[in-house]
C-alpha cells in the first residue's frame, strides 16, 4: 500500500537488460515527471513531522515504502549469492527506468538516510555520545549521496521541470551535510542554489504549490544566515564581492539560469490553460487567445519580480521595472495582433470579441499606468527628501551642489498629473466610482505639489510676488485634495497626513516670501 495516496504500488516489470540485436535502433527514454517536494511534504505531513518531530516515524514509513516499491515479480533488487549469505544490490541505471515509481527508490532511501541523522541528532549529545554524532553525520552523507543519485537519473529520464527540482533537492541535502561539517562556503553555495529554484518555481503554479516552495524558502534562509555568520560576510568582504564570488564558484549560473527560465516558460504554458478570465473592475472577462494569456502571466511575473526587488531594496529594480513595462507593452501588441485578426476574418460573433479585447485591452493600460504611477510617486518623494528645507538663493546654491532643484520636482509631478488623467481616461474607470474617487484624489495632490515647488522655484529666483501668489493657491489646492481624499472609499491616512503637513509648510514659505517682499 501507497502510504501517501493508500493505493497500491504499481509493479515494477521488465528491467533487465537486454542485449540489442545488430542494427536494431534504441528508442529514446521517456521523459518522467515527479514533483519531488509535493510527495516528499505529503509524506513527512501524514508520517510524524506534521506539527511534531517524529523522525523515528517517518524513517520506519520510509522503509515500508521502500520494501513495497522494490517488492515486485520480474525483477529483485537484491540477490543472495550462490552461497546463501549476503547479497548482491542491484543499482538503478537509466537504462532500466521505464516508469517514474524507480525515482521514487533514491528519494525515499535518501529520506530514510536523513530522517534517521535528525532522529540521532535529536537523541544524542555530541559531547557526551561521540559515536552517535559520527553516525550521525554518517547518515546524513548518505543521504546527500542518495540525493545526488537522484539528480542523476532525473537529468536522464526526467523532464525539465523534475530536474530542476531534483538540482534543488540534491543541493539542499548536499548543504545540510555541509553544514553539519562546518564547510561554511560549501554549505552556502549549496544553500544559494536550491534557494534560487524555488524562489523561481514559488512563481508559478496552483496557490498550494506557491505556498510549499515559499515555505522551503522561508526554511532555507536561517542557515543560509549562519553560514554568512561563521564566514565573517562584512569583515572584509561585502556582499558584492560575497555574491560574485559565489557566481564564479558555481560557474554554472548561466546554465542554471537559462533551465530555470525554461522551467517556468513551461509552466506558463500550463498555467495558461487553466487561466480563461481576469476581473477588471468587478466584471469578469474571458481571455480565449492562448497568446494573450501567456503574455498576462509574464506581466504578472514580472510585476512579482518588480516587488520582491522593491522589498528586498535590491539594484536590479531599474532593471526590473523595464522588464515590467516591456511585459504590459508585450501584452498589448498580442492584443493588437488578436483584434487585428478578428477584423480580418470577420467571424460571427466579431462584435462580442471586439468587446471583450477592448475591456482586456483597459486592463493591460491601467495596470501598467498603475505600476507607472507608484514608481514615478517614489521617484518624486526622492526628489522631495534631497530638495533643502530652505531655498536656495544666489551665493548658497555653490554650497549645495547636489541637491536637487525645485523645478526637477516640477517635471516629475508634472508627469504625475498626466498618468494620472490617462488612467482617469482609461475605459470603465469613469463608472467605477472607488477608481475615479482615488485617481482624483491623488491627482489634486499631484497638483499641490507642483504649485507648491513652482512657488519655490519662483521664490529661489526672487520673483517675490508671483512666489507668494502660487504659494497660496498651493494651499487652496492642498486643502481641495484633502477634502477630496476624505470621501475616498478606502481611507489612506498616511496621504491625508502628507498633505496636511505639506499645508503647514506653505504657508510658512508664503509669510516668509511676504516678508522678503515687504
Amino acid at each position: 500500500m501507497s502510504a501517501v495516496t493508500g493505493e497500491k504500488e504499481p509493479s515494477l516489470e521488465g528491467h533487465e537488460n537486454k542485449e540489442k540485436e545488430d542494427g536494431e535502433e534504441v528508442a529514446p527514454s521517456p521523459k518522467f515527471s515527479l514533483r519531488i517536494l509535493e510527495v516528499v511534504k505529503a509524506a513527512q505531513n501524514q508520517n510524524g513531522l506534521r506539527g511534531a518531530a517524529n523522525y523515528q516515524r517517518y524513517r520506519q514509513y520510509c522503509t515500508r515504502r521502500l520494501h513495497r516499491l522494490r517488492r515486485c515479480k520480474d525483477v529483485r533488487f537484491m540477490y543472495a549469492p550462490k552461497s546463501g549469505r549476503g547479497f548482491n544490490g542491484k543499482k538503478i541505471t537509466p537504462e532500466i527506468v521505464d516508469q517514474d515509481r524507480y525515482l521514487f527508490v533514491p528519494l525515499f532511501a535518501a529520506e530514510r538516510a536523513w530522517s534517521y541523522s535528525l532522529e540521532l541528532k535529536a537523541n544524542s549529545d555530541a559531547a557526551e555520545e561521540p559515536r552517535k554524532y559520527f553516525h550521525m553525520k554518517r547518515r546524513l552523507a548518505k543521504a546527500a549521496k542518495l540525493s545526488s543519485e537522484l539528480l542523476d537519473l532525473c537529468a536522464k529520464c526526467g523532464d525539465e521541470r523534475t530536474h530542476l527540482e531534483a538540482q534543488a533537492y540534491s543541493s539542499w541535502m548536499n548543504g545540510n551535510y555541509a553544514l553539519t561539517s562546518e564547510d561554511w562556503e560549501e554549505a552556502l553555495q549549496k544553500f544559494s542554489v536550491a534557494q534560487r529554484i524555488y524562489t523561481e518555481l514559488s512563481k508559478v503554479g496552483s496557490l498550494s504549490q506557491k505556498d510549499l516552495f515559499s515555505e522551503r524558502v522561508e526554511e532555507i534562509d536561517p542557515p543560509m544566515r549562519f553560514c554568512k555568520f561563521n564566514i565573517g560576510l562584512g569583515q572584509g568582504m561585502t556582499k558584492k564581492e560575497h555574491a560574485s564570488l559565489l557566481e564564479m564558484r558555481l560557474g554554472t549560473t548561466g546554465a542554471l539560469q537559462r533551465q530555470i527560465d525554461s522551467v517556468l516558460a513551461e509552466a506558463r504554458k500550463q498555467q495558461a490553460t487553466s487561466m480563461d478570465s481576469i476581473s477588471w473592475l468587478g466584471t469578469q472577462v474571458p481571455l480565449r487567445g492562448a497568446a494573450l494569456r501567456q503574455a498576462i502571466i509574464k506581466s504578472h511575473d514580472s510585476v512579482f519580480n518588480y516587488k520582491q526587488a522593491t522589498e528586498d531594496n535590491s539594484e536590479k529594480q531599474d532593471e526590473l521595472f523595464t522588464e515590467l513595462l516591456n511585459a504590459f507593452d508585450d501584452a498589448m501588441t498580442t492584443l493588437r495582433a488578436d483584434m487585428t485578426r478578428i477584423k480580418d476574418k470577420g467571424e460571427h460573433n466579431k462584435e462580442t470579441l471586439a468587446r471583450e479585447l477592448s475591456l482586456v485591452r483597459a486592463y493591460i493600460k491601467f495596470a501598467k499606468l498603475k505600476h507607472v504611477l507608484k514608481r514615478n510617486e517614489e521617484l518624486a518623494q526622492q526628489i522631495e527628501s534631497s530638495i533643502n528645507d530652505l531655498p536656495v538663493i544666489l551665493e548658497e546654491k555653490a554650497e549645495n551642489p547636489k541637491s536637487s532643484k525645485p523645478e526637477d520636482a516640477v517635471k516629475i509631478y508634472d508627469a504625475l498629473m498626466q498618468y494620472a488623467d490617462e488612467a482617469k481616461n482609461v475605459e470603465g474607470v469613469e463608472d467605477d466610482t472607488a477608481t475615479s474617487r482615488d485617481l482624483a484624489a491623488r491627482s489634486a495632490s499631484f497638483r499641490a505639489k507642483r504649485c507648491f515647488f513652482l512657488a519655490r522655484a519662483k521664490e529661489t529666483s526672487q520673483q517675490w510676488s508671483e512666489s507668494f501668489s502660487l504659494y497660496k493657491f498651493a494651499v487652496r489646492l492642498a486643502e481641495d485634495a484633502i477634502r477630496l481624499h476624505k470621501i475616498r472609499e478606502s481611507i489612506d491616512s498616511e496621504s491625508e497626513k502628507h498633505i496636511s503637513e505639506s499645508i503647514v509648510i506653505m504657508n510658512v514659505s508664503r509669510f516668509r516670501v511676504f516678508t522678503f517682499s515687504a
